[in-house]
């Protein structure tokens, strides 16, 4: 493939994969924050026309990435550590929302979709396939995001996707006991979501949601319980009921 060889049929295939590996390159630190992301050095490099990384370095400022100056091209921001929890944060509320509303609408073809879902996690992680773990995490959150409707809280969660896809990659992405034990803890969590949604248990859903989206912004972070909930956690006084809201 050549810069001139695309057509307007795979422009939105090569837009995707500039997307993907500049932002892998943001996201691991490899393309620090104040870095020059200039369009004709990386159209040649990925070996396609301007036009797909233009549109790439487009998404990439709409998530909050890069930044585009007048004089200066476009810069890499990149997500500040100390943001990192904040983001969690609110994915966590997002999602511990949006599973307690997916209750009006799961039915039970929807939980075996899911079920085969973590199913796939399992056997990915069992075989050492991690961006397939991470790729399946991704759509099994989105999936019960879907399934509450709520279109604009939908866009908000997608639009932290690729940030979540490859911080989940990174941190399942190490040697030995940890990663295991983090992997297993977030299929086991999969596991219980499937049936809180199966008996619409509106605060066990809200609690697992949230802790398994926060816990997973440091592989060390704890559990809150049950008796202590995240400062940020939806609580049942705020949320209605799943027959009532």
């Amino acid at each position: 493939m050549t810069a001139t060889s695309e057509g307007t049929g795979p422009r939105q295939a090569y837009r995707h994969r500039v997307q993907e590996r500049l932002r892998e390159r943001i996201l691991s630190g490899d393309a620090a924050p104040g870095t020059r992301l200039i369009e004709t050095e990386i159209a040649t490099e990925m070996q396609v026309s301007r036009a797909p990384v233009r549109e790439a370095l487009r998404l990439l400022a709409q998530e909050g990435l890069v930044e585009t100056f007048s004089h200066r091209g476009t810069v890499v921001v990149g997500v500040p550590e100390d943001e990192i929890a904040s983001i969690y944060e609110l994915r966590g509320m997002i999602e511990a929302r949006a599973t307690v509303r997916a209750f009006r609408h799961v039915t039970e073809a929807d939980l075996e979709l899911l079920a085969g879902l973590a199913a796939q996690m399992d056997a990915a992680l069992a075989r050492g396939d991690i961006d397939r773990v991470a790729e399946l995490d991704l759509a099994f959150h989105g999936r019960i995001v879907e399934l509450s409707r709520m279109q604009l809280m939908r866009h908000i969660w997608s639009s932290l996707g690729g940030f979540v896809r490859l911080r989940t990659f990174q941190r399942l992405d190490r040697p030995g006991q940890e990663a295991r034990s983090v992997a297993g803890s977030g299929v086991a969590t999969h596991e219980d979501l499937i049936e809180a949604l199966r008996v619409k248990d509106a605060d066990r859903a809200r609690r697992l949601a949230f802790d398994h989206v926060v816990r997973a912004a440091s592989p060390h972070a704890a559990s809150h319980g049950h008796g202590h909930p995240h400062p940020g956690e939806p609580r049942s006084d705020t949320e209605a009921s799943p027959e009532t809201s």
